[in-house]
This record gives structure tokens, sequence and C-alpha cells, in this order.
């Protein structure tokens, strides 16, 4: 069977941490992207030490703009997972 493939968008507050864990864990899940707008560019790890080691990914940009340098391409993430969850900020 094959994993299905996630990406979080948003994933640098308490939520998305969590959320992040949760799928990490899943033996039926593959997470294949992080987004962040503060924290792009750093591992997941050391943004949450708890982490450190389980996911190997860094933080990527979150959308484009023009203050925005992507990290990746975000429509390629976009076509290659097969979920895209957003964590959004109340």
């Amino acid at each position: 069977m094959r994993k299905i493939r996630i990406a979080i968008a948003g994933a640098s507050g308490y939520a998305g941490a969590e959320l992040v864990r949760l799928v990490a864990q899943h033996p039926h899940f593959e997470l294949i992207a992080v987004t962040s707008e503060k924290s792009a560019g750093a591992p997941v790890g050391s943004v949450f030490p708890s982490l450190a080691g389980f996911v190997p990914l860094t933080f990527q940009v979150e959308g484009v703009g023009a203050e925005a340098v992507p990290v990746t391409d975000s429509s390629r993430v976009a076509f290659e997972a097969d979920v895209l969850v957003t964590v959004i900020r109340t």
C-alpha cells in the first residue's frame, strides 16, 4: 500500500507541531513538506527540539511575494502531495 503524501502549510506553531508529530508517526502517511513564514530555512528539529532526528525536513517559505524567496517550487510540492493541510492562526 502506497503511503499518503502530506504537506503542512503554517507548521511552526503549537498546532502545526502537533500535526507534524502525528503525521510523522502515522504508518500510512509520509510527511513530504512543511512551510513556515517565520521559520523558513530552519530544520524542523531546531524549531521543535522534541522532533529533532525524527523529522528530517526544513521549513520552506510560505507563499511567494515580493519579499519571499521560495526555498523550493511551491507548485511542485502541491503537485507531489496527496493532501495539503493548512494551519491557520487566529
